[in-house]
């Protein structure tokens, strides 16, 4: 999805001159994350660990530039720490699948008080709350492709991303089917 809403920010709100600065960002992440694709790649020599760094470095820059370092998450960092590991090891090993764990422990450590027993306390939750899910029928059904629990998107949520991509009355009927299966494709 980012490389569709990096087109329509580049060619059409740029062109209105209309949030220069947080197109900007957006568009130096969409090349941080090109980045990233390309270093899984990199013993070919695609992108090398100073191109990275720059490349980050100048995200880093824009989103400050955009909306300020109060707005930056304690994770920010790390895009600067990706060009070492890259040097380090010739390549990027994909961690993306267990960033989207993190919030799971997160709900249950955040109320955890008593803090002596916290370590056994989160795991005890965090592993109660794996086995429940394990226990849902559909964990491995692997048979059926396609979203979770698929639902038709609300007329206000289609009609939205018809203007925002100004597209013609031609393609409202074909947008919305593919609103109404789950996906947006183009």
């Amino acid at each position: 999805m980012y490389a569709i809403v990096r087109a329509w920010l580049r060619d059409t709100v740029m062109r209105t001159y209309a949030c220069a600065r947080e197109c900007s960002a957006y568009l130096r992440l969409c090349e941080l994350i090109d980045c990233f694709v390309a270093a899984r790649r990199s013993g070919s020599g695609f992108v090398q660990s100073d191109t990275l760094r720059r490349t980050a470095e100048a995200f880093l820059d824009a989103f400050n530039d955009a909306w300020g370092m109060e707005f930056t998450t304690p994770k920010f960092h790390w895009a600067l720490h990706f060009s070492d590991f890259l040097r380090r090891f010739g390549f990027l090993v994909s961690c993306w699948s267990l960033e989207r764990k993190h919030k799971i422990p997160k709900r249950y450590g955040t109320d955890i008080q008593n803090t002596t027993t916290y370590d056994s306390s989160l795991l005890h939750e965090v592993t109660c709350d794996h086995l429940n899910n394990l226990r849902d029928p559909s964990t491995f059904n692997f048979t059926s492709l396609g979203l979770m629990s698929p639902r038709a998107a609300s007329r206000h949520a289609s009609d939205f991303i018809i203007n925002a991509l100004g597209l013609p009355d031609s393609h409202v009927i074909w947008l919305h089917a593919c609103i109404f299966c789950g996906i947006l494709c183009f």
